[in-house]
């Protein structure tokens, strides 16, 4: 299994770590080598959540994973969402070439997700001539204590695994990708100073970043 060169990358962040992706791959989809699996774990696109039918402790990762590589021949491309709630040690698992850490600033991951299960986009622009959205404080409470209590649990474990991280804010996507970085929320959200006073009141934040900064790559 050693000559497969899988690419995992484990992020909280939706539009900039499948923009990650495209990076990688570039314009050939259809990559002879590479198989791009995306949130194959993660995400049932029917119905915008988990999948409940599967359960990595029946069917591990790294077992379907292997599986695949044996059955197409290909190495695979793939990305685990570390604030779902099938999240667990397993993903860490996988046998990989490249073990990507993708991180966010945890305010604008979280926003991000607000502002994509208010509107029901993940591209909400100014410029695309929409209204600015209201957040409503609960929900965003909601999400940014799921996305620490996440990051809590197994940010130790992701940085010993991953052999590459990398910040959204800093990192150069490629001028051909599909998928550009978000404008700045502050035009498209209206209560987004309240929303940021919050997010700055929880010290725990403190403790996430150094520790993620310290193995920027």
């Amino acid at each position: 299994m050693e000559n497969y060169k899988n690419i995992v990358i484990i992020s909280a962040d939706r539009n900039g770590s499948t923009a990650f992706q495209h990076n990688i791959l570039g314009a050939n989809f259809n990559n002879d080598d590479l198989l791009w699996m995306g949130e194959c774990f993660s995400q049932d696109h029917e119905k915008g959540q988990p999948p409940s039918w599967y359960n990595p402790s029946v069917y591990s990762p790294r077992t379907v994973i292997d599986t695949v590589n044996m059955g197409t021949g290909k190495s695979v491309l793939l990305k685990v969402q570390i604030t779902y709630p099938n999240f667990n040690k397993s993903f860490l698992d996988i046998r990989a070439e490249r073990k990507i850490f993708f991180h966010r600033d945890l305010f604008q991951s979280t926003l991000s997700r607000c502002i994509a299960q208010t509107t029901g986009k993940w591209w909400w622009t100014q410029e695309e001539g929409k209204q600015p959205v209201n957040i409503d404080l609960e929900f965003f409470v909601s999400r940014l204590e799921w996305r620490i209590e996440q990051y809590y649990k197994h940010i130790d474990n992701v940085l010993s695994w991953a052999n590459e991280v990398y910040r959204y804010e800093t990192y150069n996507y490629s001028v051909d990708n599909l998928i550009k970085k978000n404008k700045d929320k502050e035009l498209v959200v209206k209560n987004y100073k309240e929303l940021y006073d919050i997010f700055l009141s929880r010290k725990e934040i403190a403790v996430i970043e150094e520790k993620i900064c310290s193995k920027i790559t």
